[in-house]
């Protein structure tokens, strides 16, 4: 484990430079959900490279958003996003074809084979089906509903039910749905999020624990109160109630918000590669 080699790093500075670079301005829209399904059919067509920070987890179905995170959660380990979208729709036509709705109800009554075959883009076909079977059967017969699963509960709770199911949760998956699905403020320090310290000299390690303590102790550090509040307000209400899909505690919004965007930021960053520009530009506008 690395320890800690340079804690000089700002990370308002951070967030700000991954705003500039991967981030756009809210647009005026009309209606929300097109405007939302526009950015989806850009980024198919190469017409953008990224989606909006602040609703940057897509949706797909007409179903409960928290569901759908989850799904995609246990999907997306090993392969690219698009695969995901293939087998979220594959499911999703699939239920509506036979007249029901994605929802714990309808992903139970597929059939075990044809579940199978309708996530096989993502690969891992019969493991990755029996982790959204298993997932969606302990939350139907121990909650009756994904609201009640999710309604009131605590961090170290939550995460440790997601962990022991023993389906596909590990520290990565658990804090997505804790983060984008639970709306809990986890940081999710993942592969790029530990790359970023090291390329900063934050530290030499790749310890999961670490990693993440140190970006949710810097955070804090370097944002204030008035800061954290005017992230909030730079949301439209119909950004606010997509991105809080579990209507958290008022007090925990804003670090909710801050974590999904820099998630977002990292993962736009390390796809795009960029790691030694971002460091040269964040060095300069330090110096400042």
């Amino acid at each position: 484990m690395g320890g800690n080699t340079n804690m000089s790093v700002n990370f308002r500075c951070i967030y700000s430079l991954l705003k500039e670079w991967f981030d756009e301005p809210t647009p005026a829209y009309e209606n929300f959900d097109c405007w939302r399904h526009q950015t989806y059919r850009e980024l198919e067509s190469g017409k953008r490279k990224n989606l909006p920070l602040k609703t940057w987890w897509p949706q797909y179905t007409e179903g409960d958003f928290r569901l759908e995170l989850a799904v995609g959660a246990l999907l997306i380990q090993q392969v690219k996003w698009a695969s995901v979208k293939k087998c979220v729709v594959n499911l999703d036509q699939f239920l509506r074809d036979d007249g029901k709705s994605f929802s714990l109800e309808g992903l139970l009554s597929i059939p075990r084979e044809m579940l199978e075959e309708l996530v096989r883009p993502c690969r891992y076909k019969t493991q990755k089906s029996r982790r959204i079977f298993k997932f969606c059967e302990f939350i139907k017969e121990h909650y009756g509903s994904i609201g009640r699963f999710f309604r009131n509960r605590e961090i170290e709770e939550l995460g440790t039910q997601l962990t022991n199911l023993k389906t596909g949760f590990g520290n990565e998956t658990r804090d997505c749905i804790l983060l984008y699905a639970a709306n809990l403020p986890v940081f999710i320090a993942d592969a790029y999020s530990r790359k970023l310290l090291n390329v900063l000299n934050v530290t030499t390690g790749d310890n999961y624990d670490e990693c993440q303590a140190i970006c949710e102790e810097g955070i804090k550090r370097d944002f204030n109160r008035e800061q954290l509040d005017s992230i909030v307000k730079a949301y439209t209400p119909e950004e606010l109630e997509y991105a809080l899909c579990n209507k958290p505690a008022h007090q925990d919004a804003s670090l909710v918000l801050l974590y999904q965007q820099f998630h977002a930021g990292i993962v736009e960053l390390g796809i795009s590669g960029k790691w030694d520009e971002f460091r040269s530009k964040l060095q300069a506008i330090s110096k400042r």
